[in-house]
């Protein structure tokens, strides 16, 4: 199964497989992340935490990247908290 593809990580788990792997463990966070927004030409709204961009992110129980069974604990889009167990 392919999991990386052009500098981009199709799926968290897929990245949590490729850091186990030996993956550098902040590169699979820009493969989820500024790599795909910066392909898709979104970068400067979305894809990292900076001042002027969306403010979009997502609260985990734990780190998805090296825990089994990780959740998206909540969910803020626009600074407004749109989901949450």
């Amino acid at each position: 199964m392919l999991l990386i593809k052009n500098g981009y990580i199709k799926t968290m788990v897929g990245a949590g497989f490729a850091v186990a792997d030996g993956l550098d463990y902040e590169e699979g966070w820009r493969a989820i992340t500024i790599n795909p927004a910066r392909g898709t030409g979104i970068d400067d709204r979305v894809g990292s935490l900076e001042a002027g961009k969306d403010g979009d992110a997502v609260i985990w129980t734990a780190d998805p990247l090296t825990a089994v069974g990780a959740k998206a604990y909540a969910t803020v889009i626009n600074g407004k908290a749109v989901h949450k167990i």
